[in-house]
């Protein structure tokens, strides 16, 4: 893949809409950008807009590349994140608000070859390999893979985890996705990571942090991730690795960051590019 080649993640560009994030991944040089099942349809909206958003991306020459997140892949228990009334208890309604035949027929729509699942912080670990490859099943059926997010605050918390829910499910088109603020806080390791095939890591969200971990992991993921290489998470370090594992995923900066977007949409994409392309740069891509 080109260095240039670089997926604008929804969450770098968190409270502006899809028409914003377009026209600054389109200016900014992005060949790629992600999609948030609530661009296609809003909650209280009956009919998805998916075709429209790939005819719009189209003529501004950006693929549409992921649809993300998705959740309701595993079954969630019975009690809820936080009170009701939390941010991340809001987000997990949301997140509930698709099921996953709606999903997978957004994500074709869209044009997007892949679907990023995550666990649901109330899910069940215990069905998590078994409902994984039966989401792989129904994902191959519309042609999507299906990359699975570890977060430190899910049922699924860390790398190690994640592999043994994709291995176990068995799919050729599952996988992994490997973002780097929770790779860091998930305690993960470089050998751990050296131990996965490399072509089961389909994309790499990059962001930085510094060195301790936040008191609030959540809050920290959603607010305050600093641009890669400006940290002290040694992004350099994890890109390193995969380039000696042989691993070609596909690149592109997460940087859930309040500071960052207080800067503006396009200033905040133009320098979330810059610096990846610079880690990735350092890292021999």
């Amino acid at each position: 893949m080109p260095l240039s080649h670089l997926i604008l993640w929804a969450g770098t560009l968190g409270p502006y809409d899809f028409a914003v994030r377009l026209d600054c991944a389109a200016r900014a040089g992005y060949q790629a950008m992600s999609v948030a099942p609530w661009d296609c349809r809003m909650p209280e909206k009956t009919k998805s807009q998916a075709a429209r958003l790939r005819r719009r991306a189209e003529d501004r020459g950006v693929a549409l590349s992921v649809l993300d997140p998705f959740t309701t892949w595993l079954a969630p228990a019975d009690a809820g994140p936080g009170g009701a009334g939390s941010e991340q208890a809001r987000y997990a309604r949301l997140f509930a608000s698709y099921q996953p035949t709606e999903i997978f027929t957004m994500a074709a729509e869209l044009g997007a070859a892949t679907v990023t699942a995550v666990a649901p912080v109330v899910g069940r670990p215990s069905e998590a390999a078994d409902r994984f490859a039966a989401a792989c099943a129904e994902a191959a059926g519309y042609g999507l893979r299906l990359q699975l997010e570890f977060m430190p605050f899910t049922p699924i918390p860390n790398l190690q985890r994640a592999w043994q829910v994709v291995s176990q499910a068995g799919p050729a088109n599952g996988g992994l996705v490997l973002d780097v603020w929770h790779f860091r806080r998930s305690g993960s390791s470089l050998t751990q990571l050296a131990a996965i095939p490399a072509d089961r890591l389909f994309t790499v969200q990059l962001s930085d942090g510094p060195a301790d971990p936040e008191p609030d992991l959540w809050h920290a993921a959603s607010h305050g991730r600093r641009l890669p290489g400006t940290g002290q998470l040694d992004v350099t370090g994890i890109l390193r690795s995969l380039r000696a594992m042989g691993a070609r995923p596909e690149f592109g900066p997460e940087v859930v960051s309040d500071s960052l977007s207080a800067l503006g949409a396009l200033e905040a994409s133009v320098q979330a590019a810059a610096a990846s392309r610079r880690v990735l740069s350092e890292a021999g891509f």
